[in-house]
């Protein structure tokens, strides 16, 4: 005899009606839950906008999405360059440098099953934010399960979700025959 437990995570938001969140969407890092802000995920769009998501629905385009990655990417970047700090004496001091590129360099750690988490500024409130994988820069936003945080990420997101989700239908030539 076997017993399974599964934990489910319902989110309701500006008092809509609960949806449930598939596995894939859940992430747990140091025991702490984490929801995956997928652009593409019919649950992520209802919770969002309170109505059932169209068919193959995305907010990928969404502008605040980007803003959120990019806080996200450089509070990354600013991560990776405080802890790896080398001490020695600087052998191209002397060198003329170029500017550094405006690329940013996310940090990535050793191993690419571990993961760290970023603290991020939306509207005021702090939002922490998971970076996993060897890209962690190009993965889905990823949210801490909290209250206060996931409201705020909505909200923001909320803004402009309806001229994102226009945007991303495209027409389709039927074949013929």
């Amino acid at each position: 005899m076997t017993v399974e437990i599964k934990q489910d995570i319902r989110l309701s938001f500006d008092d809509g009606k609960f949806i449930s969140l598939p596995e894939s969407l859940i992430v747990t890092h140091n025991g702490d839950q984490f929801v995956k802000v997928k652009a593409t995920s019919a649950s992520i769009i209802s919770v969002i906008t309170g109505k059932v998501a169209p068919k193959n629905g995305s907010f990928a385009t969404s502008k605040n999405l980007q803003e959120l990655l990019r806080l996200r990417n450089e509070a990354a970047a600013k991560h990776g360059s405080s802890s790896q700090q080398v001490e020695g004496e600087d052998l191209y001091k002397d060198v003329v440098t170029q500017p550094p590129a405006k690329k940013l360099k996310i940090f990535v750690p050793s191993d690419p099953n571990d993961s760290y988490t970023v603290d991020i500024k939306v509207k005021d409130r702090q939002v922490v934010c998971l970076m996993t994988g060897q890209r962690p820069g190009k993965t889905d936003l990823t949210v801490k399960v909290d209250a206060e945080m996931l409201a705020v990420v909505f909200q923001f997101l909320r803004e402009d979700i309806d001229v994102a989700m226009e945007g991303s239908k495209r027409s389709h030539a039927k074949k013929t025959t």
